[in-house]
């Protein structure tokens, strides 16, 4: 398998609970590597791991949670040979194409979340606030990650998403 075509290699991940009694081990040596195109879909019973990793991947474990051993790389696409995220560009491995999402910094992985990278996990009714629009959900995000669009420029974004996913308007 060529390294272009990867876009995620998990290596040997483990997650803890730390806890004053002892820890609790989530995930022991996990390791997968996802291709372009594919779909990853994880099973398994209640509290065998599968939230805990996917929260592990995006780097979004709370404590008492912790990584504490593997490796998780990011193959993003280069466009000239160049990220799209200017500030991980010296987070990226030249040679084999990768960013190794354990070493960025708060900063960085809220960059990376932002233009790379996202999970959708169950519990919509966690996700979105049902008394609000989705396009007014969306204009807040954008709000907050691109304060130099003014409202209308918002508008006509969440418009767009909207109607990639075959949704009416962001009204």
């Amino acid at each position: 398998m060529q390294t272009n075509d990867i876009l995620l290699d998990v290596r040997n991940v483990y997650v803890d609970y730390l806890a004053s009694n002892g820890n609790v081990h989530a995930v022991r040596d996990v390791s997968f590597t996802l291709k372009r195109g594919e779909i990853l879909g994880l099973a398994g019973e209640s509290g065998s791991g599968k939230s805990t990793l996917a929260f592990a991947i995006a780097r979004l474990l709370r404590p008492p949670a912790l990584v504490t051993d593997g490796e998780i790389f990011y193959y993003p696409g280069l466009h000239d040979g160049r990220l799209r995220v200017p500030a991980l560009q010296r987070y990226l491995d030249e040679q084999q194409g990768c960013v190794e999402l354990l070493s960025l910094n708060k900063e960085q992985l809220r960059l990376f979340r932002w233009n790379e990278f996202s999970v959708v996990f169950q519990s919509a009714m966690n996700a979105l606030n049902p008394v609000m629009t989705i396009g007014n959900q969306l204009m807040d995000v954008f709000n907050i990650h691109r304060p130099e669009w003014d409202a209308a420029a918002r508008k006509k974004r969440a418009k767009e998403l909207l109607q990639v996913v075959r949704t009416r308007s962001a009204e």
